[in-house]
């Protein structure tokens, strides 16, 4: 109703798009006002009700948080309760086995994640990260505010004001097991320039303190790491440590982040068990990591965007590590060596073995499943002969690859990334079990096929691929004049058309002046024409001048059997927009079986853009004559 509508939204916002808060709310805003004075007087309640929850500044309404926490009261462990607790405050937004990794030895984390996404208190959205609702977020502070009101009697502190507060006074507590602390807020109010100290001996009070985050600052922990808690998790980004301290990793870590930083030598310290995954992403001077041997169940290792070091270091120095499934050296935009400083001429120097052919000598360990190279313009171009059997996923983004070879090795591989491999010119016998495939901006790659000719690809980017010609099972674009008569069957007659130029569009493809050429997808076969009078055509036997026609199949001759169906469209364009997002067309065909309920719908990837005013004719033949029988209602509709 008028006057309601914006304070309807911002409602809602409020609610987050959570059902049992907009139940709730709802409710206590409804009114069966009739008279126009009493709904006037509803409109100052919502904007009253409006006001008072803005008023709260992201604490909840009582009654929400009354209805929320029912899930999180009925969870039927403590523990459940517990690893609710920690995800929302410290890692929401963060990779499922990533935090089922860091929580799973005092949490249980594997089988509570599911507790919890079964309560609805939390969810795995489709890239498989762990999401929690906001109202379910601040049911969760509430929960830990009520615990006490000053924030070292309470077990999480992530207020960074409250946070920064507890370090800089050194006050420690007894009770806290997890602390975030993001001072961007600081820097961006001018209040810190240089790196904050803050005291260790504050953090060595915390005698319960399993989780702590440091992020988006330089901030230097004074004094010594003697008595630095145990943690389970540790993320410092944008540390300003050069080395690590003795005492600064402990035996029960799990998890350490320190990107961003300073570090410039990496070496444990001594033998750390627990130690599951290592990320050091964008430490630009790390020259040197060293000893990870003391890191013998070490999962995931994350070394993106490091440009000082090289990749033969790093495979001498993983090659012991038997646990290893994730390895991430990507990110190498500068080589380092500058007698290579042209990745292909590295490239061919590589192949032919000369200059570094040690680094064929270097294997990767053989329980690595991922690997991620993107960017690697050094040192990479080795792996095509280097090929795990068992890799899981592949990334090659933007690298100097012509080739890779070996495909038949990689029996477990899912995912392969070659994004901007703009050297590489085919991709032969794909492994069947490939799922996802990125082929993105690779503008030589010609030719894709797979190993078998039923394959398990499920997710397929291409696109702004100028010279791709054929996918297997996907696509294929031939020359009209190497298409044999035979195959045309009645479109034969086109054969005169070979040498016509024809300017091909579609997503992200555009193939100007080319000659006339054949596209075979999803097992249609159809090319275009443009130019051409229509007494070259042959006549049709069903014919219409708009864009729909309906016929019946007329009965076929004794002996003979229907084998398809040939749609003919012509078209002109008569204008273009001065929008390019309107002037974007494509061609849509759906041809309809009203007889036996079924339908036919085609888009083609690629289509033929006459020019303003000029006919283009579009021929296709649909292979489908075994659902066609005589008498079938058929109603071909064509649109632009």
């Amino acid at each position: 109703m008028e006057g309601y509508m914006e304070l309807a939204k911002q409602l809602a916002e409020y609610c987050g798009g959570n059902p049992l808060a907009l139940k709730v709310l709802g409710s206590s805003l409804f009114s069966n006002a009739k008279e126009p004075r009493e709904k006037i007087s509803m409109i100052e309640v919502w904007r009253s009700t409006l006001n008072s929850l803005n008023s709260l500044k992201g604490n909840l309404d009582d009654r929400i948080q009354g209805i929320l926490q029912k899930s999180f009261d009925s969870l039927p462990h403590a523990i459940n309760k517990e690893l609710f607790l920690h995800i929302a405050f410290f890692f929401v937004g963060e990779y499922e086995g990533y935090v089922a990794k860091i929580l799973e030895h005092e949490w249980h984390a594997k089988a509570g994640i599911r507790t919890l996404i079964n309560r609805c208190l939390l969810t795995i959205s489709p890239s498989k990260k762990v999401m929690v609702h906001q109202l379910l977020q601040g049911m969760a502070r509430n929960i830990v505010l009520q615990e006490s009101r000053d924030p070292a009697a309470r077990s999480r502190v992530s207020q960074n004001d409250e946070s920064y507060r507890l370090l800089r006074k050194g006050e420690g507590s007894k009770t806290i097991e997890g602390l975030a602390l993001d001072l961007i807020f600081m820097f961006k109010k001018g209040l810190a320039s240089n790196p904050l100290t803050l005291k260790t001996a504050s953090l060595a009070k915390m005698d319960k303190l399993k989780l702590l985050k440091l992020r988006y600052v330089r901030v230097r922990l004074a004094r010594s790491y003697k008595n630095f808690p145990e943690l389970r998790w540790l993320y410092w980004s944008h540390c300003p440590l050069t080395k690590i301290p003795s005492c600064l990793l402990g035996s029960s870590l799990v998890a350490l982040h320190m990107s961003d930083g300073w570090l410039k030598n990496f070496e444990p310290p001594m033998v750390l068990n627990s130690l599951k995954i290592l990320n050091l992403k964008y430490s630009l001077d790390l020259v040197s990591i060293r000893h990870l041997s003391r890191l013998p169940n070490l999962k995931t290792l994350i070394l993106s965007h490091c440009w000082s070091l090289s990749l033969t270091q790093v495979c001498k120095t993983i090659g012991g590590l038997k646990k290893l499934s994730l390895l991430d050296f990507g990110g190498r935009h500068r080589p380092r060596n500058k007698k290579y400083a042209n990745p292909l001429q590295l490239l061919k120097t590589l192949f032919t073995g000369g200059g570094m052919p040690q680094l064929f000598l270097v294997p990767f360990p053989d329980s690595l499943k991922n690997l991620f190279l993107s960017y690697s313009h050094d040192d990479s171009s080795s792996l095509s002969k280097q090929h795990s059997s068992f890799y899981n996923h592949l990334n090659f983004g933007s690298n100097p690859l012509m080739l890779l070879t070996n495909y038949t090795n990689l029996k477990m591989l899912r995912v392969l990334d070659v994004s901007d491999c703009r050297n590489i010119k085919s991709l032969l016998c794909l492994q069947s079990t490939l799922e996802e495939l990125y082929t993105s901006l690779c503008s030589s790659l010609e030719k894709i096929t797979f190993e078998l000719d039923r394959f398990r690809l499920r997710k397929f980017e291409y696109f702004e691929r100028q010279n791709l010609f054929e996918i297997q099972g996907f696509l294929k674009l031939v020359p009209l004049a190497k298409v044999d008569e035979a195959d045309l069957g009645h479109m034969k007659w086109i054969k005169t058309y070979h040498d016509t130029e024809v300017n091909l569009a579609g997503d992200d493809v555009n193939r100007y002046g080319c000659h006339t050429k054949v596209l075979y997808e999803y097992g249609i076969m159809s090319t275009y024409l443009a130019g051409i009078k229509d007494q070259s055509m042959p006549m049709s036997k069903y014919v219409s001048s708009s864009s729909f026609l309906s016929f019946r199949v007329p009965s076929c001759p004794e002996k003979c059997r229907i084998r398809g169906l040939n749609i003919t469209a012509s078209y002109r364009r008569f204008g273009t927009s001065h929008n390019k997002d309107k002037d974007r067309w494509a061609l849509f065909t759906k041809v309809s079986n009203t007889t036996k309920g079924l339908t036919w719908m085609y888009n083609p990837l690629i289509y033929c853009d006459p020019g303003v005013g000029v006919d283009a004719v579009w021929l296709s033949y649909w292979p489908i004559g075994n659902i066609l029988e005589a008498g079938d209602e058929i109603n071909p509709r064509f649109h632009i």
